[in-house]
Protein backbone atom coordinates (compact mmCIF):
# COMPACT_ATOMS: atom_id res chain seq x y z
CA UNK A 1 0.00 0.00 0.00
CA UNK A 2 1.81 3.08 -0.68
CA UNK A 3 0.41 7.00 -0.16
CA UNK A 4 0.02 10.22 -2.43
CA UNK A 5 2.34 12.97 -1.43
CA UNK A 6 -1.19 14.86 -0.12
CA UNK A 7 -2.17 11.36 2.03
CA UNK A 8 1.05 11.34 3.70
CA UNK A 9 1.01 15.37 4.21
CA UNK A 10 -2.20 15.12 5.55
CA UNK A 11 -1.30 12.24 7.62
CA UNK A 12 1.85 14.33 9.08
CA UNK A 13 -0.35 17.51 9.45
CA UNK A 14 -2.99 15.32 11.90
CA UNK A 15 0.03 14.26 14.04
CA UNK A 16 0.84 17.94 14.57
CA UNK A 17 -2.04 18.83 15.23
CA UNK A 18 -2.65 15.90 17.66
CA UNK A 19 0.16 16.42 19.08
CA UNK A 20 -0.23 20.37 19.61
CA UNK A 21 -3.45 19.65 20.69
CA UNK A 22 -2.47 17.55 23.77
CA UNK A 23 0.38 19.98 24.60
CA UNK A 24 -2.07 22.46 25.13
CA UNK A 25 -4.61 20.07 26.96
CA UNK A 26 -1.85 19.33 29.34
CA UNK A 27 -0.87 23.45 30.02
CA UNK A 28 -4.80 23.66 30.44
CA UNK A 29 -5.01 20.86 32.82
CA UNK A 30 -1.82 22.25 35.05
CA UNK A 31 -3.44 25.63 35.20
CA UNK A 32 -6.28 24.54 36.79
CA UNK A 33 -4.76 21.95 39.12
CA UNK A 34 -4.95 23.85 42.71
CA UNK A 35 -1.95 25.12 44.21
CA UNK A 36 -1.87 23.06 47.53
CA UNK A 37 0.51 21.36 49.24
CA UNK A 38 1.14 19.68 52.28
CA UNK A 39 3.35 22.43 54.92
CA UNK A 40 6.03 20.55 56.41
CA UNK A 41 4.81 21.08 59.90
CA UNK A 42 2.04 22.94 61.12
CA UNK A 43 4.12 24.34 64.54
CA UNK A 44 7.29 26.66 63.63
CA UNK A 45 10.30 25.42 65.58
CA UNK A 46 9.70 28.00 68.42
CA UNK A 47 6.16 26.67 68.76
CA UNK A 48 7.14 23.14 68.64
CA UNK A 49 9.51 23.64 71.37
CA UNK A 50 7.22 24.94 73.31
CA UNK A 51 4.59 22.59 72.71
CA UNK A 52 6.67 19.82 73.75
CA UNK A 53 7.54 21.94 77.42
CA UNK A 54 3.62 22.71 77.61
CA UNK A 55 3.16 18.61 77.29
CA UNK A 56 4.76 18.47 80.41
CA UNK A 57 3.78 20.70 82.07
CA UNK A 58 -0.60 19.75 81.48
CA UNK A 59 -0.26 16.44 81.25
CA UNK A 60 -3.51 14.56 82.44
CA UNK A 61 -4.85 17.97 83.51
CA UNK A 62 -5.58 19.39 79.62
CA UNK A 63 -5.57 18.93 76.02
CA UNK A 64 -3.67 21.28 73.94
CA UNK A 65 -4.81 22.19 70.55
CA UNK A 66 -2.41 23.92 68.65
CA UNK A 67 -3.50 27.09 65.80
CA UNK A 68 -7.06 27.00 66.73
CA UNK A 69 -9.46 29.47 64.88
CA UNK A 70 -11.39 32.22 67.05
CA UNK A 71 -14.28 31.70 65.28
CA UNK A 72 -14.11 27.89 66.49
CA UNK A 73 -14.41 28.38 70.19
CA UNK A 74 -15.57 32.44 70.76
CA UNK A 75 -19.06 32.54 69.90
CA UNK A 76 -21.02 35.87 68.54
CA UNK A 77 -24.16 36.92 70.59
CA UNK A 78 -26.45 37.35 67.63
CA UNK A 79 -28.88 38.80 69.59
CA UNK A 80 -26.24 40.91 71.16
CA UNK A 81 -24.71 41.46 67.75
CA UNK A 82 -27.92 42.26 66.38
CA UNK A 83 -27.91 43.09 62.81
CA UNK A 84 -23.84 43.75 62.97
CA UNK A 85 -22.94 40.17 63.56
CA UNK A 86 -21.23 39.54 60.15
CA UNK A 87 -19.09 42.27 61.51
CA UNK A 88 -18.43 40.53 64.87
CA UNK A 89 -17.79 37.10 63.04
CA UNK A 90 -15.35 38.51 60.61
CA UNK A 91 -13.28 39.97 63.69
CA UNK A 92 -12.55 36.76 64.95
CA UNK A 93 -12.99 34.81 61.40
CA UNK A 94 -9.18 35.05 60.67
CA UNK A 95 -7.63 34.95 63.47
CA UNK A 96 -6.23 31.96 65.49
CA UNK A 97 -4.46 31.52 69.17
CA UNK A 98 -1.06 29.68 69.52
CA UNK A 99 -2.45 26.99 71.84
CA UNK A 100 -5.63 26.38 73.52
CA UNK A 101 -6.17 24.30 76.16
CA UNK A 102 -9.38 21.76 76.78
CA UNK A 103 -10.38 19.98 79.72
CA UNK A 104 -9.27 16.39 79.04
CA UNK A 105 -12.97 15.18 79.25
CA UNK A 106 -15.23 17.67 77.89
CA UNK A 107 -13.19 19.76 75.53
CA UNK A 108 -14.16 22.92 77.25
CA UNK A 109 -11.47 25.45 76.38
CA UNK A 110 -9.92 26.32 79.81
CA UNK A 111 -7.29 29.15 78.21
CA UNK A 112 -5.69 30.26 75.17
CA UNK A 113 -2.18 30.84 74.77
CA UNK A 114 0.09 33.03 72.75
CA UNK A 115 3.42 32.76 72.10
CA UNK A 116 4.73 36.09 71.92
CA UNK A 117 8.23 36.95 69.86
CA UNK A 118 9.32 40.13 68.92
CA UNK A 119 6.62 40.52 66.27
CA UNK A 120 4.76 41.38 68.78
CA UNK A 121 6.22 44.42 69.45
CA UNK A 122 4.67 46.10 65.60
CA UNK A 123 2.31 48.37 66.09
CA UNK A 124 0.08 46.23 63.84
CA UNK A 125 0.50 43.21 65.43
CA UNK A 126 -0.22 45.08 68.65
CA UNK A 127 -3.25 46.15 67.83
CA UNK A 128 -4.07 42.55 66.90
CA UNK A 129 -3.63 41.21 70.41
CA UNK A 130 -5.46 44.33 72.09
CA UNK A 131 -8.18 43.14 69.83
CA UNK A 132 -7.76 39.52 70.79
CA UNK A 133 -7.12 40.35 74.49
CA UNK A 134 -10.44 41.95 74.49
CA UNK A 135 -12.66 39.23 73.24
CA UNK A 136 -11.32 36.75 75.42
CA UNK A 137 -12.29 39.25 78.42
CA UNK A 138 -15.53 39.81 77.36
CA UNK A 139 -15.64 36.19 76.60
CA UNK A 140 -14.59 35.40 79.94
CA UNK A 141 -11.92 32.82 79.03
CA UNK A 142 -8.40 33.96 80.31
CA UNK A 143 -5.39 34.16 77.93
CA UNK A 144 -2.05 33.68 78.58
CA UNK A 145 0.75 35.91 77.00
CA UNK A 146 4.36 33.44 77.15
CA UNK A 147 7.25 35.20 76.05
CA UNK A 148 9.04 32.56 73.57
CA UNK A 149 12.19 31.48 74.62
CA UNK A 150 14.40 28.94 73.84
CA UNK A 151 14.20 26.71 76.87
CA UNK A 152 11.53 26.85 79.29
CA UNK A 153 11.68 26.23 82.77
CA UNK A 154 8.98 24.07 84.14
CA UNK A 155 8.07 26.00 87.66
CA UNK A 156 8.06 29.14 85.40
CA UNK A 157 5.83 27.59 82.72
CA UNK A 158 3.69 25.89 85.53
CA UNK A 159 3.33 29.37 87.83
CA UNK A 160 1.96 30.71 84.82
CA UNK A 161 -0.30 28.58 83.95
CA UNK A 162 -1.65 26.95 87.60
CA UNK A 163 -3.81 29.52 88.44
CA UNK A 164 -6.02 28.39 85.16
CA UNK A 165 -7.05 25.04 86.08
Amino acid sequence: MTYEPIQLASIALAGFLLFIGVILFLKWQHKRRWPYQVQSAILTPAELNFYQALSICVAGRAVICPKVGLKDFLAVDRKAAGKHYMKYFGKISQKHVDFLLCDVKTYRPICGIELNDSSHYQKKVMERDKFVNKAYQVAGLPLVSITAKRRYDQQELRAALDWVF
